[in-house]
């Protein structure tokens, strides 16, 4: 290799570290966007050394390679249809990110694939012995070995289903360099490595990882078979295959699951509010509601979707009463816990077909070649390699992993370590060269994507200050920093919450005016959050416009049934006007009684553990505000 091109696979091993345990060093958590930054820095900076390499940079000749890079333009075309914009053109940039990524990783594979599989392999070993150390000190201090108690342990991922999809991803990597491996203690190095990740993602009880293992040993299983009975299969067999596979996923997706939710979603609120108090399955009953709702949402847009990113601020409208976490308690959904569904309703059937035939293609086309591949060891490799693609795809089906930056780096390298496996033939890869022009357009992508990873940066590192401010009810502070959190790129947190409506809330704190005007942004940016509409209700009342307040509060309460502060503001402007049929009818609906009361408290120590004093006494003053209602109510009639 030229010197060029050993600078370049040293900082990629740099940058598949770092973009893994990096922290903030400033708030000491470990935040998205600050391996974001870390993440589109160093890839910034390797593409500059590329675009003044000797050697000119390649991308894959190959027809898988062509629709990924069609999938990627038109999960951008779903921008267009955006609500939120902003927050459109933060999560496709992660699209684009990991698209530039595997193209990089693929050009050091090309360099020297030797050197570049060992990269791979000394940085999962040096990410995965640091998630392990942090993952069981963690685990030392776990007192309630439930499976709640178990997301304490979070490693170096900020949660335990990130942890643990980590665990996979980087184990089987490691695995995979098994064969390669001529030193005996790098064998038992890797087999302990790879045996301890997996004995914790069983003890922490993660279904969905426990599921990927259980997936990509059964394809490596497969492909062990086929390679040793020596299947020899023609070009018509590959292609029909492919085309077999893609019809049936594609129907599961537009037929199958719909029917498979329909047949077990809960009816209603009270029956999921049952099954959650009495059933511990509450997480997948919870993902089967979402998935239905989501597909509420792909009804609606079927052929534009919503816009890459914006499933959070469409959600809500779809009614959150079967949810009983988000109705009744502070739990957000960002996420529908399925990344083809959410696909799906963000950009509509047709980018979800393109994608759909991406991956199957590079799933399928792979499997083809490595099982054709002569060296055992090669072979090896390859088969953990794509076995571990399909058990990450299998993950995906129950949660949103590709969120989080050291997932989707090394998910790059895997795509990257496919296709080379696709493009090897007799005399190396096929490629297709680009000329300077093409690197230069690649910087220029690089240092936008770069200008958006710093304003998330900025924006979550404020909010969360402000977010200690208001632990402390110093709401000065919390509003500076709130103001210096929203951008053009940052309007919603990372808890799914207009940044705009803290402004507003700070504002009403401190006596100032101009809250209306931050909870209409808000409402633009986010035109569903319950919050924010019983906020914008009251303010819009307190300047006289009461038509837009009751607007405000009846969609609140059509969204949310456990949420009963529109309620109370609703009941209390038709009780002022006397009009006491209007008031009966919000009133009669508010799901508020003593048994409702006693399921909250006791559920308390779930949601709120934290806060459980202040909660409690919410819960209270709601029971009590909803008895004093009716009692009013009463009087006011002379019954």
């Amino acid at each position: 290799m030229v010197k060029n091109d050993k600078i370049v696979l040293f900082l990629a091993g740099i940058l598949l570290i770092a973009g893994c345990v990096t922290f903030d060093m400033l708030q000491g958590t470990a935040v998205f966007a600050v391996r974001y930054l870390i993440a589109a820095a160093g890839l910034l900076l390797l593409f500059v050394i590329k675009l003044f390499s000797p050697r000119p940079m390649v991308v894959p000749k190959s027809k898988v390679f062509y629709v990924y890079l069609a999938s990627i333009f038109a999960v951008g075309l779903s921008v267009f249809s955006a609500v939120n914009v902003c927050e459109s053109l933060s999560v496709y940039s992660k699209y684009v990110l990991t698209f530039l990524l595997a193209i990089l990783f693929y050009n050091l594979f090309v360099v020297n694939e030797k050197a570049a599989r060992k990269t791979l392999y000394a940085g999962s070993v040096v990410v995965l012995v640091l998630y392990l150390l942090v993952s069981l000190i963690q685990l030392s201090y776990v007192e309630d070995f439930s499976f709640d108690g178990l997301y304490k342990v979070t490693g170096l991922s900020g949660h335990k289903t990130f942890l643990t999809i980590m665990l996979f991803v980087l184990s089987s990597f490691i695995l995979a360099y098994v064969a390669e491996a001529k030193r005996k203690s790098c064998k038992w190095l890797s087999v302990t490595l790879f045996a301890v990740s997996f004995a914790l993602v069983v003890l922490l009880k993660s279904r969905a990882v426990i599921l990927s293992y259980l997936g990509a040993a059964v394809l490596f299983a497969i492909m062990f078979f086929v390679r040793k009975k020596r299947f020899s299969f023609s070009r018509k067999f590959e292609v029909g295959a492919t085309v077999a596979v893609f019809v049936v996923v594609i129907m599961f997706f537009a037929v199958g699951l719909r029917l498979l939710l329909k047949a077990d979603v809960p009816e209603t609120a009270e029956e999921s509010m049952v099954e959650y108090a009495y059933y511990s399955t509450s997480s997948l009953s919870e993902r089967f509601i979402l998935w239905d709702k989501t597909y509420e949402m792909v009804d609606d847009r079927p052929l534009t979707g919503c816009g890459v990113g914006n499933w959070q601020v469409l959600f809500p409208d779809c009614g959150l009463s079967e949810l009983y976490t988000a109705d009744f308690w502070n739990v957000n959904f960002t996420r529908p816990h399925n990344e083809f569904l959410g696909l799906l309703s963000e950009c509509g059937y047709v980018t979800f077909f393109v994608y759909m035939l991406f991956v199957i293609s590079l799933i399928m086309k792979s499997f083809f070649a490595i099982c054709k591949a002569d060296d055992r060891r090669d072979f090896v490799f390859g088969a953990v390699v794509l076995s571990a693609f399909v058990g990450c795809c299998v993950n995906s089906f129950f949660s949103f992993p590709s969120d989080k930056t050291e997932y989707f780096i090394w998910k790059a390298a895997m795509c990257a370590v496919l296709f080379t496996y696709i493009t090897k033939n007799e005399n190396g890869f096929s490629n297709l060269k680009l000329n300077a022009l093409w690197k230069s357009v690649f910087v220029v992508i690089l240092a936008l994507v770069f200008v958006v990873g710093f304003f998330r940066y900025k924006g979550e590192r404020c909010s969360a200050e402000a977010a200690a401010a208001m632990k402390n009810n110093d709401w000065s502070t919390a509003l500076k920093c709130y103001e210096e959190a929203v951008s053009v790129f940052y309007t919603v947190d990372n808890d799914g919450f207009p940044v705009n409506w803290y402004i507003g809330k700070a504002k009403e704190q401190l006596g100032l005016h101009g809250s209306l005007a931050d909870y209409r942004k808000a409402f633009d940016d986010m035109p569903f959050c319950k919050q924010n509409l019983n906020d914008l209700g009251s303010a819009e009342y307190a300047c006289g416009n009461k038509e837009a307040a009751v607007a405000h509060f009846e969609k609140a309460m059509q969204i949310s049934s456990g949420f009963l502060y529109p309620y109370f503001n609703l009941s209390y402007i038709y009780l002022k006007d006397n009009e006491l049929d209007k008031a009966d009818a919000v009133i009669s609906s508010i799901y508020m009684n003593e048994n409702v009361r006693d399921v909250l408290i006791k559920d308390v120590k779930f949601f709120e553990n934290e806060n459980m004093e202040n909660t409690v006494e919410r819960i209270e003053n709601e029971y009590y505000t909803t008895m004093k209602l009716h009692r009013t109510l009463t009087h006011l009639r002379g019954e």
